[in-house]
């Protein structure tokens, strides 16, 4: 904004000083209709400054108000994947939507060139695969516990705060419009911050519908073709099927990460790049290329834990068949 006055002043002295000089050295009445231009600015100005004052108080405050919206949904999916861990970390499987990731390098919702080459999400789901994939874990259960709700995902606290904001803005705005004031009294002035916060509301409310689970479950069936898939982690290794798909997707997103950083930046791109700069780049995907020498073991206490879990599943069944329901053991005593 200060840029933009500081150009209008420029630009103003500038054709001031040329409309001057025209006028004078060659005889056209250039400096006298800009005069006239410059004095029917200043009776607009006069007459509907308070409009000016609050159009423009308005257009800057909401200038970025969709940042607001791609932040909440930053925030949201960093808390579902962490979510996605916990679920899934005592069972010898990986998150679908974490294998997912890998696979598909989620990117910056916000369109800012700067936001976009510096968004660290990536680089966390590796540095979080980093951390497990090479770990023995003797894992105790066959399914992952239920997903926390969308509204635990949002936590309370940013639901209270877009409740609160939304109700102040049509409490202040029912009471303006009932006083009559809106457009005459020294209420108008509050229209830019019912404007921001009626959007901030909006932006919020965007956020939390396109975050919510159908969404996501639409995307990982479209995926895979089923549900929830069992992806084993020892399935992820570098030797294997999946875990060569994985490198390739990390050596693809680096190379078009640090492209992008050169645009962004007004660099030239070269066509073969030797350095990446861009620190949001993510580490390597494996913590050695070596396979850890614990996977003959893993196997053979998967195929343990496997037959346990049959075993206990037969039991289970076999009690549930042995149990008479109620309502027919009264039937044979009337």
């Amino acid at each position: 904004m200060r840029n933009i006055i500081w150009k209008v002043l420029k630009w103003g002295f500038g054709l001031y000083i040329l409309t001057f000089l025209a006028e004078w050295l060659l005889d056209i009445p250039v400096f006298t209709s800009y005069k006239d231009f410059l004095l029917f600015i200043k009776k607009l100005l006069q007459d509907w400054w308070d409009w000016a004052l609050i159009t423009g108080a308005t257009v800057y405050a909401c200038r970025n108000i969709v940042e607001i919206k791609y932040d909440t949904q930053e925030r949201i999916r960093e808390i579902r994947f962490i979510s996605e861990i916990e679920r899934y970390q005592n069972t010898p499987y990986i998150s679908p939507l974490f294998f997912y990731y890998l696979t598909n390098p989620p990117q910056s919702y916000s369109m800012n060139g700067f936001k976009e080459i510096d968004n660290r999400f990536y680089q966390k789901v590796i540095n979080a695969f980093r951390d497990r994939v090479y770990i023995n874990a003797h894992y105790t259960e066959e399914k992952p516990f239920e997903r926390p709700s969308v509204f635990k995902l949002i936590g309370v606290t940013d639901l209270l705060l877009t409740l609160a904001i939304f109700s102040v803005t049509l409490g202040w705005f029912s009471a303006i419009v009932i006083s009559g004031n809106l457009f005459t009294g020294w209420e108008r002035f509050s229209i830019p911050v019912i404007i921001y916060f009626s959007l901030y509301v909006s932006m919020k409310m965007q956020a939390y519908v396109e975050m919510r689970y159908s969404i996501v479950d639409r995307v990982l069936y479209s995926y895979y073709g089923e549900p929830e898939p069992r992806i084993r982690w020892i399935k992820l290794l570098p030797n294997e099927d999946r875990g060569d798909i994985i490198l390739k997707v990390w050596e693809a997103e680096r190379e078009r990460r640090q492209r992008h950083t050169f645009l962004v930046q007004n660099r030239p791109v070269p066509d073969v790049i030797e350095q990446f700069t861009n620190p949001a780049i993510a580490a390597f995907p494996y913590p050695s290329i070596h396979l850890p020498d614990w996977v003959e073991q893993a196997e053979i206490f998967f195929e343990e834990k496997q037959n346990q879990w049959a075993t206990e599943s037969a039991k289970a069944a076999s009690r549930s068949s042995n149990v008479v329901p109620f309502n027919k053991k009264l039937r044979k005593h009337f």
